[in-house]
Formats: structure tokens, C-alpha cells, sequence
């Protein structure tokens, strides 16, 4: 192939480039454009003629205080290569972002050309400054966030990224974390089941919700919420992992307070209910009982009204047990649960004309009386519902230890959920209660549900020792 052959060539080829070429000539007043490619055209708008004899800042449109510019200058007054970022303007004025490659050419020791080679990196930058917002959002947001490797085999997840607020929330600055597991922040309190929970979840590629114990830099433990979801490329592989975390020690201690003063008022109401007035509603029927009797041996039509009058208080009576039991339905004992859910199956039963039956496969005792007692509404709540809107015809009350936690699971045989409106119900106030109270006292709450199948509740607690 000849000289001429190989210069047609290579014209030919920097003309069919996608990439902006263009040459300038340094030896000519103002560095004019004596060249450019069907590429420089197609970007700019402006066809080779409009061009050629004409400095490249006509580009620039007005906007001549970019700070790229005098480094530019310099360099091509020194006759220098360079690579810089300028906003520059379409012929028809829209804005674009110029990547420019600047290479001096140089001939028997002159500079006789500039070859320029331009990239448009207008959705580029878009995609960076999306990025600085997004890391700018984390870095003040409220809650902790964690953004880790995809492996979950130790040595990883490797932490590739904290936040501002998750070195507040632990006292570790983002360098005594980055390139380590989120392991260090475990402990002895720390709930095995909880992470084994999390582990298997992740491990099926699902999203995680828990709470467990975790320690500080001080070595000081608190309570962690944290969500974990995958992040995955655009086949669908799993990248990373990203958690949002949040203490929630004081709302937890605020809310168990909350709790354990609104169940001794309780107790207190009931046991003055039952001590007082019902007490006295004892007394006045069996003076109403003594009054017929004595008006009936006397053949007094009183008698009847007084008999009435009787079943009026003893009904009365009746309504007033249901009333403490409800207020009062775990006794202080560490077997008390046990108890009141065997009692609930029966009342189940008895109200609904629902078979619902309570069994366990060892016994489980519960010493604390506040996470006993919400338990048990948690139980109830599912329960009821089961038997007024499931149209089940036998509820299941059950309770096992699973994996390291307990289990307390209500099934029915009912209606179950319909798929198109599941997530409505879940939605409901009567689950949100549920899984408010599950929150509570530190367990998880598990709902699963088919149209037909009937639904299964479960609270997955740690029973302390």
C-alpha cells in the first residue's frame, strides 16, 4: 500500500469515527480550525463550513468563566497536550459537556498542529451529579446506612460505606470500619437466632427487618433496628448489600415503661373491680335470691320480680368477671401464659362455637409479665380475627421453641388472603397492631396467607433467662 493509499485511509477512518475530531493550525493567527470530522458535526450542529477559519470558543457561547479555561489557554501557549471538561453549546444552544483531548503535533522540531478529540460526556456528568446528591442525601440523613459487599461468606460482607450517622450512632469513624465485616459490632447479648434469622433470608436473596443487641466503640450495647435489601445489577446479581440502621434503646425502655405502667393500672382497676364491686353485686344477689325466696313462701307476686331482679345482678356478675379477666388475663407467674392462652382457646370456643385448641410441645415459661401479657393480645388479636373474618372452622394456638426462640404461632383453616388485596390487608389496623406490639417487645412478626389456605401468625421471641 502506497503513502497516498495509507493517508486516504486513515481519512477516511477518522471521518467514519464516532469520536469529535478536529485539527487546529497554531501557525496561523487566533489557532483557527482547518479540519474537523463528520463527528464534530453531528455533535455541534454546525456543517465543516460554518467552521473552518475559526477559533474553537465560539463553543463556548457566553459562558467564558469556566475554570478549565485558563489551564487550557496555557497549555496550548506552551504548546502542550491536555485533557479538560468544558461546557459548550450546540448551534442550536443547548448545552453539552465537552471531554477535549488536546495533542500538540510537532514537525522537525515546530509545532505545526493541534489535534483535538472531543467525547460528549453530557449523561456522564448527569450520572455523577445524581451520584453527589445521593451521597450527599446519605450523609445527612437521620439513620445509620451501611453499604457492604454481596458475599456473606467470612471473611465478608466487606463494609464498603458508612454514613454520618452511623458513626454517631456506634462511635466508629468510617476509616475503623471500611474493609471489615459488620461482625465486630456483635457481642455476647447479641441474638444468634436473629442473625441466623438474617442469614437465611439473605441467603434466598429477600430483604430482612429484625432488631438484636449490638455494641459501640465503648463497648456500651444498645438496641439496633436494621433493614437489609439487596442491590442488584442489571442482570439481577446480587452487588451489594445496603442497610439502613436506627438506636432504638430509649424508644424501646420508653415504651416497655409505657407498658408496664399501663398494665399495673390495669391490675389495679381490676383488682378494686373485683375486690369492691364485684363483690358487692355477690352481696345484693344473694339478697335478691333471699328476698324471692321469702316472697315466695308467702305467695307474694313480688316474688317473680324478685327472682328476676336476681338474674338481672348475677348477669351483672358475669359481664363484670369478663371485664377483669380481660384487664387482668396473665397472671403474675412464670406459667401465666401458658394459662391464659389455654384459657383464651376455651373462651374462643365458647363465644364463636369455633373448635380452637392450645398446644405445646414442652412447657414455656415466661418470667416477664409485660412481654407475657402482650403475647397474649397478640395472640388474642389473631385469634379474633380468625374467628369473626376468616370464617375458619378450627384455630390453632401453639407454642415451640424454633432455632434458638420461641414461637407463638395462632393457624386457622379460613379464607385466607386474596393476592390482589394482601397488601392492603396488611395494611390494616388490626396487623399493624400486631406487628406494633411484636415491635415492642423485641420479637418478629411472620404473616403468611393463601386464598383458601387459611393464614398462619407468627411471633418469634427470646425468652430471657
Amino acid at each position: 500500500m502506497s503513502e497516498r493509499d495509507e493517508l486516504e485511509m486513515l481519512r477516511e477512518a477518522v471521518q467514519a469515527a464516532n469520536n469529535v475530531v478536529l485539527i487546529t493550525d497554531p501557525r496561523l493567527p487566533d489557532n483557527p480550525i482547518i479540519y474537523v470530522n463528520r463527528g464534530f458535526e453531528r455533535l455541534t450542529g454546525y456543517a465543516r463550513d460554518e467552521v473552518l477559519g475559526r477559533n474553537c470558543r465560539f463553543l463556548q457561547g457566553r459562558d467564558t468563566d469556566q475554570a478549565a479555561l485558563p489551564a487550557l489557554r496555557a497549555a496550548i501557549a506552551r504548546g502542550q497536550g491536555i485533557r479538560v471538561e468544558l461546557r459548550n453549546y450546540r448551534k442550536d444552544g443547548a448545552m453539552f459537556w465537552n471531554e477535549l483531548h488536546i495533542t500538540p503535533i510537532w514537525r522537525a522540531g515546530s509545532l505545526v498542529y493541534f489535534l483535538g478529540v472531543q467525547n460528549d460526556i453530557t449523561l456522564l456528568k448527569a450520572a455523577q451529579a445524581e451520584q453527589a446528591l445521593m451521597s450527599q442525601a446519605l450523609e445527612h440523613a437521620n439513620e445509620a446506612v451501611i453499604v457492604t459487599e454481596a458475599a456473606l461468606e467470612r471473611p465478608g460482607p466487606r463494609i464498603l460505606y458508612v454514613n454520618r450517622a452511623f458513626s454517631a450512632m456506634t462511635g466508629y469513624a468510617p476509616e475503623e470500619v471500611l474493609g471489615k465485616t459488620p461482625r465486630m459490632f456483635q457481642g455476647p447479648r447479641t441474638s444468634r437466632a436473629v442473625l441466623n434469622r438474617m442469614r437465611r433470608r439473605l441467603g434466598r436473596g429477600g430483604v430482612f427487618q429484625g432488631e438484636t443487641i449490638n455494641y459501640r466503640k465503648d463497648g456500651s450495647p444498645f438496641i439496633l433496628a436494621w433493614h437489609v435489601a439487596p442491590i442488584r445489577d442489571a442482570l439481577g446479581s446480587i452487588t451489594h448489600w445496603v442497610s439502613t440502621q436506627r438506636d432504638v434503646t430509649e424508644r424501646r425502655l420508653l415504651e416497655r415503661q409505657a407498658l408496664d405502667i399501663s398494665a399495673r393500672e390495669q391490675q389495679r382497676i381490676a383488682g378494686e373491680l373485683h375486690d369492691a364491686l364485684q363483690q358487692h353485686l355477690i352481696g345484693t344477689a344473694l339478697q335478691a335470691k333471699a328476698l324471692a325466696r321469702t316472697l315466695a313462701s308467702r305467695n307474694d307476686d313480688l316474688a317473680e320480680r324478685a327472682e328476676a331482679l336476681y338474674g338481672l345482678v348475677q348477669a351483672g356478675v358475669t359481664s363484670l368477671r369478663t371485664v377483669v379477666q380481660g384487664m387482668a388475663p396473665v397472671q403474675r407467674s412464670a406459667n401465666g401464659l401458658m394459662m391464659a392462652l389455654g384459657g383464651l382457646a376455651t373462651k374462643v370456643e365458647e363465644l364463636y362455637g369455633v373448635p380452637c385448641s392450645f398446644v405445646y410441645e414442652e412447657p414455656i415459661y415466661v418470667n416477664d409479665f409485660e412481654l407475657a401479657t402482650q403475647l397474649y393480645y397478640i395472640a388474642q388479636e389473631a385469634v379474633t380475627n380468625a374467628a369473626k373474618h376468616a370464617k375458619a372452622s378450627a384455630i390453632g394456638i401453639s407454642l415451640a421453641r424454633t432455632d434458638g426462640l420461641v414461637a407463638l404461632t395462632v393457624q386457622d383453616d379460613g379464607c385466607g388472603f386474596q393476592p390482589q388485596v394482601e397488601a392492603g390487608l396488611r395494611r390494616g389496623i388490626g396487623l399493624r397492631l400486631l406487628d406494633y406490639r411484636a415491635r415492642l417487645i423485641g420479637a418478629q412478626l411472620e404473616l403468611t396467607s393463601r386464598r383458601g389456605e387459611g393464614t398462619v401468625v407468627t411471633c418469634l421471641f427470646e425468652v430471657p433467662s
